[in-house]
């Protein structure tokens, strides 16, 4: 076996262990594409330069390998999942802004600056839209998402982040709707992997 054949064979492994029955998986292509072309460069010693920026290629493998996985694009990025309908809300873990705390208090510091320095009678208090626009755009499409899923009927979903405000604020958003929704928090790789329910990570935050 080729080391470009058993890097895929391994690959494909990799997803079918992440993958769980009943709830919805999302892959980002990218992500996907990275660990391919280490695991080449471990069996061969090098990654072929030919071979790079060979994604699409890698994609059409995968799906040929893999029982009822599809794709999806959104801008130049792509997105495998097992579930075509969930797929495209559940892409928001692998959004590209990475927003830290900081950065989020920088921007809310800058909006109350500009109300206070453009409102010649401030009340102390700002409108909705101040208030939207100093949240990470990706934090508000996972909210978003938990939403739509639950209002959709779905009983479980599943995201996969090591961020922890995204944990956080996910499972604080499930919490919210009062049950009916199940969520999963996915870690790890391998042998390292994890999948927690929301609510054992409730418990531990004390919610």
């Amino acid at each position: 076996m080729s080391s470009s054949s058993l890097a895929i064979a391994e690959l494909i492994a990799f997803m079918e262990e992440s993958h769980v029955e009943d709830l919805s998986t999302v892959f980002h292509l990218a992500d996907l594409s990275k660990l391919y072309e280490a695991r080449v460069t471990q069996l061969r010693g090098q990654f072929p330069l030919q071979a790079r920026s060979h994604s699409t290629h890698q994609k059409k493998r995968l799906l040929q390998n893999v029982p009822g996985l599809v794709a999806f694009n959104q801008g130049r990025e792509v997105y495998l999942s097992y579930d075509d309908e969930v797929a495209c809300t559940l892409k928001c873990q692998y959004n590209e802004e990475k927003d830290t705390e900081s950065i989020t208090m920088a921007r809310l510091a800058n909006s109350i600056r500009n109300d206070i320095a453009t409102s010649v009678s401030f009340t102390g208090q700002f409108d909705h839209e101040t208030q939207i626009q100093s949240v990470p755009q990706r934090l508000l499409v996972l909210v978003n998402m938990i939403i739509n899923a639950f209002h959709r009927g779905y009983k479980k979903i599943q995201i996969r982040s090591v961020d922890t405000d995204v944990v956080v604020l996910a499972v604080s958003t499930v919490s919210e709707l009062g049950g009916g929704l199940e969520l999963w928090v996915a870690f790890g790789t391998g042998k390292d992997f994890k999948l927690l329910s929301a609510h054992e990570i409730a418990e531990s935050l004390g919610q």
